[in-house]
């Protein structure tokens, strides 16, 4: 049975606490050192123990919160590993109408590129056939880019037409950075499914950020926008990106939940402010992100709705970060499938690693080899992380963001991500413990309501 304990720094010389978690039941308290040794003689020994009698009291305690059940069933690989995707995600295209300070893609600095219609189609005939031969009840399509989806708006529509003459309904997806037209916006609000928007904060902050391409501001077109979603009951999320100061990072996330009618936030953190990568934090870096986050985390609380970190999940199990390199159909504009939404510049170290495949209008050609050293690669640093307490939470973390190619063409992991990674996941563990009287069952907590 799976359990983890979490040493706490004590502030005096009182007795060492303990955070004492079952990540596949979802339960975690705070116990003391005898707390922690009777769970360990419970649930892990291979013979039964005799129990002390002065532990009776403890056991029963433990029974009572449902802490000695066996576990379910943990999360399996999607689609037990083969690659047989009912979702397509599109990068329609390179070009943009902003040049943002940390740019991953370097979007609209180099030479032109836009996904053709004949491959977009190629791609939804892939995942409407598999979700018919899977009997999945729709399938998705989700519009992505190096660059802003929207600049490609007559693409999405004749995308979105052909998707819905399918014989399973299609659910549409956008990732935007929301500078749309007043006619873009009437149909985005009619036609998509799900919209996530990319947007940093206040007008200062975001104005600096994410800068128009001519270097104007974009908070006054992302204002129109959010008006127009709220207006007309849009749900949607934000995906906001923090970099240095990361004390900005309260104010940004309290402007946006309280002038916004968003359903949730997602903040990462950038540790570039030079576009076409990612860079690995140095420890104060970190230590800033993670206090700033928390003090955000604990401002949001008032609102009702989510502030997530992506490596930092606690509200239920995963078995990988990220579905996408397991069994999701990416396409860029080079007809090429990729393994990662973020890796689309040519001249990203990982580019080579990430794509494993193409695309024409006879269908899907993947390279096995290719397609397979990659998932080793994820499976192999998920599989030395297996005594971290963050086994079932961040699963390995982001390939993209803690992957790095060497001089001899290897590539290996940064580790610098975990300091942030197991602060947050204690923290927020501690919060849902203090929140939930004392035991947090995780997994039967109301939810904020966000997708």
């Amino acid at each position: 049975m799976e359990l983890f304990t979490i040493a706490l720094q004590s502030q005096d010389d009182s007795e060492a606490k303990f955070i004492i978690i079952r990540p596949l039941l979802g339960i975690a308290f705070i116990g003391n050192a005898s707390m922690k040794r009777l769970t360990r003689d419970i649930l892990l020994r291979s013979q039964s123990q005799e129990i002390n009698q002065n532990d009776s009291n403890a056991v029963r305690f433990l029974e009572r919160i449902g802490f000695l059940k066996e576990d379910p069933s943990p999360p399996k690989l999607p689609n037990n590993g083969n690659f047989c995707p009912t979702h397509a995600v599109l990068l329609l295209t390179n070009r943009c109408q902003m040049r943002c300070i940390y740019c991953y893609a370097s979007g609209g600095e180099l030479p032109p590129e836009d996904l053709s219609f004949d491959t977009a189609k190629t791609a939804i005939d892939i995942v409407h056939q598999n979700a018919v031969a899977q009997n999945k009840p729709f399938f998705t399509i989700s519009f992505h880019g190096g660059g802003e989806p929207m600049v490609t708006w007559e693409l999405i529509k004749q995308c979105a037409h052909y998707a819905r003459k399918k014989s399973l309904p299609v659910k549409l997806s956008l990732t935007s950075n929301g500078v749309w037209t007043a006619k873009q916006k009437t149909w985005v609000i009619k036609n998509i499914d799900r919209i996530s928007l990319s947007m940093d904060g206040p007008p200062d902050i975001q104005d600096h950020n994410r800068p128009l391409a001519n270097g104007g501001p974009s908070s006054p077109i992302l204002e129109r926008t959010i008006k127009a979603l709220d207006e007309n009951h849009k749900t949607y999320g934000i995906r906001m990106t923090a970099v240095p100061p990361y004390s900005d990072l309260p104010r940004s996330v309290v402007h946006l939940l309280s002038h916004t009618q968003c359903r949730g936030v997602q903040v990462e953190p950038a540790f570039n402010t030079e576009r076409g990568e990612h860079t690995e934090p140095d420890l104060e870096e970190a230590h800033q992100f993670i206090t700033a986050f928390l003090k955000a985390y604990d401002l949001s609380r008032k609102y009702k709705r989510d502030l997530r970190y992506s490596a930092a999940r606690v509200n239920h199990p995963v078995r990988t970060f990220c579905t996408a390199p397991y069994n999701t159909l990416i396409v860029n504009p080079q007809n090429e499938i990729v393994a990662c939404y973020e890796i689309t510049n040519p001249d990203h170290q990982l580019a080579y690693l990430s794509k494993y495949g193409s695309i024409d209008l006879t269908g899907l050609h993947l390279d096995k080899k290719k397609r397979q050293n990659l998932i080793s690669l994820i499976e192999d640093k998920r599989a030395s992380c297996r005594d971290c307490f963050c086994y079932w939470s961040c699963a390995g973390d982001c390939y993209a963001r803690t992957m790095i190619k060497k001089e001899d063409g290897a590539y290996s992991s940064q580790n610098a991500r975990c300091v942030i990674n197991q602060t947050l996941t204690k923290e927020l563990l501690l919060r849902k413990i203090a929140e939930n009287n004392g035991v947090a069952h995780l997994f039967n907590t109301k939810r904020p309501n966000h997708e």
